[in-house]
């Protein structure tokens, strides 16, 4: 069995750093097989080794996998691993290491998807198959001065509720845990703001429409909107990926984990607004960046990979911890249950609509059971209408190499033969020796493109202008 997922963040400049994996089961053996990851990197600090990968895939298997198996490592005797060296996820002593969690929490998930596929296949299942759950921590980092004139650095306490993946018999859990621990807990607000300048204007809301679709949904994961008062030194940095592409993947037709972007409010203080007119704030992520109350303030949305960045009092940190993956398909969920999820303000009646095709009257949320088995009939026709055959798709599809505007990191088509991006120029490796990755100042980067568009303009302006 194979899949594959990717870290989409340096934490300082978007890319696609690829772990790709395959495993085998050959009588009690079982080799995992991790060759055509990605290269490692240089001055990049989410590089790991491969003892911490095998110890937190040791942590996935034990919490999604056989969760009824005593926690021992004894559980991994039969296991066998492959690794390219100096790759993302075994690297050399001469790679920084600090962030590693990046490459690791795709590995706490990653294995889910072929072992289901083994699970699936028994003729008796011992244990439940759940897709992937939400897989970062999508959390804010802080530190400054406290009001108590302290000064601190920690993560926010909410990496703890990371939305749980659809499973075969029933809907994922909202916020479960993380993917690191099934048992824990999340920080008491109240206690935090005692500490800290920190204030929460939205947490622990589920947010609707954030899901993984599938015949079972996946659990949500909530809001969060930081701001801070009564300190004069206070910042923010965020430690993960999954802007770009998804942190949770889905089961068998199943709809993957949505993708989240960081969303700030800047130049402006929130506090002000609160005092004098608090109905124009909303507390809702979506709301206030589509409709941008604020007309003095600046509207950003970026990905969840941010350096440590000084914020002014009142200025908003808006985030959302995610949800797991979609099991099963749409078109097969109760719709029922689709009429629950809307009255729970999980969905929306436009997804109930356009992603389920349930049909049904807005106004009582009855099902017109005649009219969505046709909508959902309809769609299956429609599906067979839009697909080809396979050797047609993959003409279409398939590519002899990354695009090449792409920051791609991994092998493409041949475990053998890596792709890196090295002093911003794309290379290729060959699997058994890999080269070390050296990534550029995203600053130096940005200047140049901006002093070739500054090139382009003048000449433009000059070819305009009479001559003298």
């Amino acid at each position: 069995m194979r899949t594959v997922s990717f870290a989409d963040s340096t934490l300082r400049e978007d890319v696609l750093l690829k772990l790709n994996m395959a495993i085998t089961v050959k009588g009690d053996r079982m080799l995992v097989d991790m060759r055509g990851s990605s290269p490692e990197l240089l001055n990049r600090s989410i590089n790991t080794t491969k003892a911490s990968f095998k110890t937190m895939l040791f942590t996935g298997y034990m919490q999604n996998i056989w969760p009824d198996l005593p926690f021992t490592m004894a559980v991994f005797t039969p296991f066998d691993f492959l690794f390219d060296e100096n790759s993302l996820i075994n690297g050399s002593f001469d790679t920084p290491q600090a962030m590693s969690l990046i490459p690791l929490f795709k590995t706490m998930t990653i294995a889910c998807i072929p072992m289901a596929k083994f699970n699936y296949g028994l003729p008796h299942r011992y244990t439940a198959i759940v897709a992937p759950q939400y897989d970062q921590p999508a959390s804010l980092i802080y530190g400054g001065l406290t009001q108590h004139r302290e000064y601190v650095g920690n993560f926010c306490a909410d990496i703890n509720g990371m939305g749980q993946g659809g499973r075969a018999h029933r809907d994922g859990e909202h916020s479960v845990s993380p993917p690191f621990a099934a048992h824990c807990d999340l920080g008491e607000i109240e206690l935090m703001e005692e500490d800290l300048p920190i204030v929460r204007l939205g947490a622990f809301t589920l947010s609707r429409d954030r899901v993984g679709f599938g015949k079972q949904r996946s659990g949500l994961g909530y809001e969060q909107i930081h701001t801070y008062r009564h300190s004069g030194l206070w910042g923010f940095m965020t430690g993960c990926s999954g802007s770009l592409f998804p942190s949770s993947q889905p089961l068998f037709g199943g709809y993957a984990s949505p993708t989240y972007p960081l969303c700030k409010i800047k130049n402006f203080n929130v506090f002000d607004t609160l005092k004098t007119n608090p109905d124009k704030f909303k507390f809702d992520i979506i709301e206030l960046m589509n409709s941008q109350p604020f007309p003095e303030a600046t509207y950003v949305t970026q990905s969840m990979g941010m350096t440590f960045e000084l914020a002014a009092p009142g200025e908003l940190y808006m985030m959302c911890q995610g949800a797991g993956g979609g099991y099963g398909d749409v078109l097969q969920r109760d719709p029922a249950a689709v009429m629950t999820d809307i009255e729970e303000d999980l969905i929306s009646e436009a997804t109930a609509r356009d992603i389920y095709k349930v049909v049904f009257d807005p106004d009582t949320h009855m099902v017109d059971a005649a009219a969505t088995a046709k909508a959902r009939a309809d769609e299956c026709e429609a599906r067979k209408a839009r697909g080809v055959r396979y050797d047609e798709f993959v003409k279409t599809w398939t590519t002899p190499e990354p695009p090449a505007d792409v920051p791609f990191m991994g092998c493409w088509d041949d475990p053998a033969e890596v792709y890196g991006v090295n002093a911003g120029a794309r290379v290729k490796m060959q699997g058994p020796n890999l080269q070390t990755q050296f990534m550029l100042n995203p600053k130096d980067v940005r200047i140049a493109a901006l002093e070739t568009e500054l090139t382009a303009l003048r000449r433009a302006e000059a070819a305009r202008s009479p001559a003298s």
